[in-house]
């Protein structure tokens, strides 16, 4: 079984995953629009607006250099070339990742689900055995005052 901790920080690497899908995504979207360059942050007002994801140039340039993700320099500012054919492979591997991520959690998540419900039986059966217990030393009680009478 996976430990805690383990799915705890695989669900953390999901969700920085899902991030720069999105960004990935984002700059793939751009390119089909017929947009080749961008700044890091073109792409951070994009994928704010399209997607919610509010991430800085930064962080862009970051993941965006780590994938090898060309730039030029155009006006004097670095722009990203935003190539389809390119970001096509990082988005395809990166969506098997995920999967292979969601479905250890999802296992993960049933193991954890099963131990829930066999906790919760064993407090159900600790509570009617401390109901009977308290029963039991009324039954002792009225026991002992009938056979002191």
């Amino acid at each position: 079984m996976t430990s805690m901790k383990e799915c705890f920080e695989s669900g953390v690497a999901l969700i920085g995953m899902k991030n720069c899908m999105t960004l990935f995504q984002t700059a793939y979207l751009m390119s089909q629009e017929g947009n080749k360059r961008a700044t890091a942050s073109e792409v951070a007002e994009r994928a704010a607006s399209q997607f919610g994801l509010k991430i800085s140039p930064s962080n862009i340039g970051q993941a965006f250099s780590a994938m090898g993700i060309a730039t030029t320099i155009s006006r004097g500012k670095t722009k990203y070339v935003l190539d389809s054919t390119e970001i096509e492979p990082i988005l395809r591997v990166g969506k098997e990742e995920c999967t292979e991520i969601s479905d250890r959690l999802e296992e993960s998540l049933s193991e954890y689900q099963d131990i829930a419900g066999r906790v919760d039986g064993l407090i159900n059966q600790l509570r009617e055995a401390l109901k009977l217990d308290g029963e039991e030393r009324k039954l002792r009680a009225q026991i002992r005052q009938v056979q002191g009478e």
